[in-house]
């Protein structure tokens, strides 16, 4: 079910228990891409669902100053949100070397231990199938 969507993003409830979804349509704007999480942030606090997917092949390469902002804002309030503090990330990259590159320079930097895990797909099939193992 989408909760928010506009030329750059949409996201809602994921088909999958526990799960929201953010689909990158595009590259976009520092300013859009902040925006946009912030938009999520705010919603994922108020489900708290504990499982995000984000599609991230459309998004293309993000600068260090977004990828560090994500990383040290972003993540971590996901994290509080998430019941018992456990939060689940799948993200779809696709054959974008870009797009999983800025995900693993994400990742790399997020200190989240055992309260934090990721998957780096390359559809949301194989995202769904990892959540359901969880």
């Amino acid at each position: 079910m989408i909760h928010y969507e506009d030329d750059y993003v949409q996201f809602g409830k994921w088909d999958t228990p526990n799960a929201c979804f953010l689909i990158y349509k595009r590259f976009g704007t520092s300013e859009e891409f902040r925006s946009a999480n912030q938009k999520l942030l705010a919603y994922y606090q108020q489900e708290k669902p504990g499982k995000l997917m984000v599609d991230a092949r459309f998004m293309g390469a993000l600068d260090d100053e977004d990828q560090e902002w994500v990383s040290s804002q972003i993540t971590p309030a996901l994290i509080a949100a998430s019941p018992q503090n456990k939060y689940f990330s799948a993200m779809v990259t696709g054959d974008d070397v870009f797009a999983r590159l800025g995900v693993e320079n994400i990742e790399s930097s997020i200190e989240g231990g055992d309260n934090y895990q990721v998957g780096i797909f390359a559809n949301p099939d194989e995202a769904k199938n990892w959540f359901g193992s969880l």
